[in-house]
């Protein structure tokens, strides 16, 4: 599959996804970690990317709509 990886994503989950196969984009690694959410969100769909964040915004099914994009995957951790 393919991913886009947000700034806030740690480096042992983009490492993670890569070791099970998938290729990820990571926008720490490009230097594109200052670009704003709705230039990742759109640089994801220009790519046909699934999105991965820890950003809650984009959990919002009304700004972020299914269906009208490849996939957000908004990731949390708990202690």
């Amino acid at each position: 599959m393919l991913f886009l990886t947000d700034a806030n994503v740690f480096v042992p989950m983009v490492e993670g996804l890569r070791q099970m196969g998938h290729d990820v984009f990571d926008v720490k690694e490009k230097g594109l970690e200052n670009l704003s959410d709705p230039d990742l969100f759109h640089l994801a769909q220009n790519q046909r990317r699934i999105f991965v964040t820890m950003d809650k915004d984009f959990s919002s099914i009304l700004l972020y709509p299914p269906g009208e994009h490849c996939g957000i995957i908004v990731a949390s951790f708990h202690p």
